[in-house]
């Protein structure tokens, strides 16, 4: 007879299929197994700016499928698509709506931003700018394939700028088929 063991948190890494008596008298307390695989829990916040809708699609899926909290950056104004790929260029801030997330109380934000002329959005600008201290971010910049390598490490250093750690940068390309919007890392 065959059952399925799943230790709670560590099922992907202790998930076994045993058969009835096998673990007798080898493992006395089944809960230190669990324990020598316990991974640390980070609390992650998702910000970020869509202009079009792809960004917001891949971050809300992104979020559901790490089990974050998601925000979206809004301006207070949206921009003239040009007037922004302009803004982006010189790397100015805008004017957002107040980020109703305790940016404090998370130890890893992930922002998001679309790619306008290889640069993150004047929004993403700003989401920077408010940033405290100490924070590990993760930076994810979704265009239609045109990429951040002329701005990544400019953008990187306005986030250390701020005292806080960049432990990822990707750049995604977006993609629509039959209205729903698929990335893939470039």
């Amino acid at each position: 007879m065959a059952f399925f063991v799943d230790f709670g948190n560590c099922a992907t890494y202790n998930g076994l299929y045993i058969t009835n008596g096998d673990l007798a008298g080898l493992i006395p307390n089944i809960e230190s197994l669990c324990a020598l695989e316990e991974v640390e829990k980070v609390k992650t916040l998702i910000l970020y700016y869509s202009y079009s809708g792809n960004t917001k699609a891949l971050a809300t899926k992104r979020a559901a499928k790490l089990g974050t909290d998601a925000e979206e950056i809004a301006e207070v104004k949206k921009p003239f698509i040009l007037v922004g790929i302009y803004r982006a260029w010189k790397r100015k801030r805008t004017a957002i709506q107040p980020i109703k997330s305790q940016l404090d109380s998370y130890d890893k934000i992930i922002i998001m931003s679309p790619v306008w002329g290889s640069y993150p959005v004047s929004a993403i600008n700003s989401v920077i700018e408010q940033l405290p201290t100490g924070k590990k971010i993760e930076l994810i910049m979704v265009s239609a394939g045109g990429g951040t390598k002329a701005s990544a490490e400019g953008t990187k250093a306005l986030v250390t700028k701020r005292g806080c750690e960049v432990v990822g940068y990707t750049d995604i390309v977006a993609r629509r088929k039959g209205g729903e919007v698929a990335g893939r890392e470039m």
